[in-house]
């Protein structure tokens, strides 16, 4: 096993931190982990190479690169590379406040997180680096940076299976009358839940997402048929026309008639050939 980690200088005031880093490590490549009773405090993980997996309250998970897996004290837990090279950046931290950090930022017990900014390799090392100087305050600062950055930009892969169902959903039923209130329903939470997890992993609403996918649809049919604009809206889900312009001209930058004589329907304006003696 090899591993680099780097142990704070613990002080009165370090300990009296509402929640501050207590060990901690910009490398790891080693065995397997195995911890029945748990460990001692919080930890986060990120896979910066290599691959392994997690398992935590009868589940089994893949972590792989971009990936990051989480646990609270107390939670019995097991980690392992698959093979060689599987690279860790951890942290493990306490405090009397930190309960409430994470309840705060709605961390549950464990988590796999997917999508995974490149910012948390950068906060993984400038906190090592401030726990190797001794700045416990700066570190312990850089933690609640990157619990902030994580809550924000990603969720746990149960949260991913059934997001993808919810985009499953819309492109296979954009034809029809889809609302937020049904896509939140397939993700089994509130709109405004299911609105802040889908823009975290697509930078866009279930909404806008139902439009561009439409949009797209649409762009297809006004190149590749001779179908009018009101059978258009039809198809891709919209009753009424004049809504489906405008939506079409807020996505395409142009109306739908425009996008079609810009773009052109070449195939079917393209003159028949003409006829040779032999042929008549």
């Amino acid at each position: 096993m090899s591993v680099r980690t780097v142990f704070p200088n613990a002080s009165t005031s370090y300990g009296n931190l509402p929640i501050h880093v207590t060990t901690a490590s910009d490398w790891f490549e080693g065995s397997p982990i195995q911890r029945p009773w748990g460990y001692d405090d919080h930890q986060i993980a990120l896979c910066v190479g290599g691959s392994g997996t997690f398992s935590c309250a009868g589940k089994t998970h893949a972590i792989s690169e971009r990936k990051l897996f989480f646990f609270r004290n107390g939670l019995p837990h097991a980690y392992a590379p698959d093979g060689p090279g599987w690279m860790l950046k951890w942290a493990a931290f306490s405090g009397v406040g930190s309960m409430a950090v994470l309840d705060y930022l709605h961390f549950p017990s464990h988590a796999v997180f997917c999508v995974v900014k490149p910012e948390a390799d950068h906060l993984f090392d400038r906190l090592v680096a401030e726990m190797n100087r001794g700045e416990d305050f700066r570190a312990s600062l850089l933690l609640q940076e990157l619990l902030g950055l994580l809550a924000d930009t990603a969720e746990s892969s149960e949260e991913q299976d059934r997001l993808q169902t919810v985009v499953r959903h819309i492109r296979a039923r954009y034809a029809d009358c889809i609302t937020a209130e049904e896509l939140a329903g397939l993700f089994g939470s509130s709109v405004s839940y299911l609105c802040r997890v889908f823009r975290s992993v697509y930078d866009t609403t279930p909404i806008d997402f139902l439009n561009q996918h439409r949009i797209s649809v649409a762009k297809s049919l006004l190149l590749d048929s001779d179908r009018d604009i009101r059978e258009i809206a039809a198809l891709t889900g919209y009753s009424h026309p004049n809504y489906f312009c405008t939506v079409f001209r807020r996505h395409a930058g142009c109306s739908p008639t425009g996008f079609r004589k810009r773009f052109g329907l070449t195939r079917l304006l393209l003159p028949e050939p003409a006829r040779t003696s032999e042929a008549q």
